[in-house]
């Protein structure tokens, strides 16, 4: 368990379905609770040594604790499923054993659930403070279910998190994005997410997940290489959907790029369905740095999609190849 210090406080971030047990030895602890799902609520605990636990809850919950006087506060468990805390010091978040929670996967450049909108923002759970903020003309960014809302507009009608937070040169970097989407068949051909890049004709480089026009729902992954002439490099269609016709199913896409080899990967629900392998050959390669942030939803000019996403993550290998065990990262984040 994580020990908190008399004066100490410490924001707990609760996964779906995860409990949080608090202990105290004596003095006055308060502990405050906020679903994402029903009310909020606060407790004491002392001054007698108690122990409680607070949840768990359906949808998670963040949980604010304040030691007040108590020679000492316990919470937490020493396990893999062990709630991620807020370091007091530099506002990382850590797991119960004090290491950064993403300690083992640094490459990760923001975790964005969706469930935490604040203002005009969409909150960044990694630590970084990476938060993707609503666009001008998406009008209903917030789902009923919790999920990230974006809406058909001519332009900017999605979310879009800076390009301060995922600098990159796809020439020597390794790129992972991954989300959960649901929506309906495209009717056209429509970016759906985009880390870096735009559409044809564009400078800024990078790759984004284009959503076919075709019944089937398909996908594929687009390489943009960012020479201001349009110059696109497309990995095969999926021969599976990512999509239904009622716009009902959700699915989790991981797009992976792997620039030591120019490879291009995309898995459906953490299983591999396109497997693109020296895609971005000499001569073909990237023209610069990426210009642009990541964006769901669309792109900054051009049409933007309906449809509802969460868990939307991005990752950076800089210098270096995919790691080794990309396909089960891949199922881990679809799970």
């Amino acid at each position: 368990m994580t020990q908190l210090l008399a004066g100490q406080s410490a924001t707990v971030y609760l996964l779906d379905g995860q409990p949080l047990p608090v202990a105290t030895n004596g003095g006055f602890v308060r502990v405050s609770v906020v679903p994402r799902t029903g009310s909020a609520f606060s407790d004491t605990l002392g001054p007698s040594p108690t122990r409680e636990v607070f949840g768990p809850f359906s949808e998670g919950a963040t949980v604010v604790i304040a030691n007040d006087n108590a020679s000492s506060c316990d919470y937490g468990a020493n396990d893999f499923g062990a709630p991620v805390t807020q370091d007091l010091a530099t506002g990382a978040l850590v797991g119960a054993d004090g290491l950064s929670a993403f300690a083992l996967n640094p490459a990760l450049r923001f975790c964005i659930p969706g469930r935490d909108p604040s203002g005009t923002s969409f909150l960044d759970i990694s630590g970084r403070g990476n938060h993707a903020t609503i666009d001008a003309n998406n009008t209903a960014p917030f789902a009923v279910d919790s999920r990230i809302s974006t809406v058909v507009h001519a332009t900017a009608g999605g979310i879009t998190v800076p390009l301060s937070a995922v600098p990159c040169d796809m020439r020597a970097d390794s790129v992972v994005m991954a989300f959960a989407m649901t929506r309906a068949n495209p009717g056209a051909s429509e970016v759906t997410a985009s880390f870096g890049a735009a559409a044809g004709g564009s400078a800024n480089p990078g790759m984004y997940f284009s959503h076919r026009s075709s019944a089937a729902g398909v996908g594929r992954v687009v390489l943009n290489r960012g020479d201001g002439a349009g110059s696109l490099v497309s990995a095969a269609d999926s021969a599976v959907a990512f999509s239904n016709v009622g716009g009902t199913q959700e699915r989790h896409v991981v797009m992976a790029y792997d620039a030591p080899s120019g490879s291009v990967y995309m898995y459906r629900d953490g299983v591999l369905v396109t497997s693109n392998v020296g895609l971005m050959v000499a001569g073909s390669a990237f023209a610069r740095d990426n210009t642009q942030g990541a964006r769901l939803g669309g792109l900054t000019v051009g049409a933007t999609v309906a449809a509802a996403f969460r868990g939307w993550q991005a990752y950076i290998w800089r210098g270096r190849g995919l790691p080794l065990n990309i396909g089960t990262m891949a199922s881990m984040l679809a799970d």
